[in-house]
């Protein structure tokens, strides 16, 4: 920091060290100490980080069975995963998620259904936190009426809203 005339400071701040920088609002709090080791009152300003450069994510890899069985009792459980890669960053990763609709083409309920990097294998089947690949495990009880290609539509979502590529797959449902 450096003193200006009449009490007036000016301090510069580098964000080039910040390894993952997000798209979005941020707040800085300034204070001063005085020589007596005394605090003044905080002062805030807000400011909006835009990349002005940004590109949408991709998604890729696709791991899903072509087939479930509808099961005698109780549900039968498959995991669905995908690769998701931003250029801008892992960080500017906002959501991946897929939709899924019946056979008749109406969608699910729950759509859009969220998956997870977060490595927890018994909630969402992810076996790695962090690694890019997004999972989540689907359940088909043994009440499951509906039969047939359920279609299933994955993307990722970035910090500024950017949707990526589709990937479009289907999984046969049988009795």
């Amino acid at each position: 920091m450096s003193a200006g005339s009449g009490n007036l400071y000016t301090a510069t701040i580098n964000i080039d060290n910040i390894s993952c920088l997000i798209v979005g609002n941020y707040k800085v709090d300034y204070y001063a100490e005085n020589a007596s080791g005394l605090f003044s009152n905080q002062v805030s300003d807000a400011f909006y980080v835009k990349n002005t450069a940004n590109a949408a994510p991709v998604v890729s890899g696709l791991i899903a069975p072509s087939s479930i069985q509808v099961p005698a009792s109780g549900i039968n459980s498959a995991v669905l995963s995908v690769l998701a890669n931003d250029s801008n960053g892992s960080c500017d990763i906002k959501s991946v998620f897929f939709n899924s609709f019946r056979p008749d083409g109406t969608i699910t309920g729950g759509s859009p259904f969220s998956m997870f990097d977060d490595g927890n294998i018994p909630l969402h089947g992810d076996t790695i936190a962090g690694d890019g690949r997004y999972s989540l495990i689907i359940g088909i009880p043994s009440t499951q009426t509906t039969f047939g290609y359920f279609k299933f539509i994955y993307q990722a979502r970035d910090n500024s809203s950017l949707l990526s590529n589709q990937l479009i797959d289907s999984i046969n449902v049988f009795p």
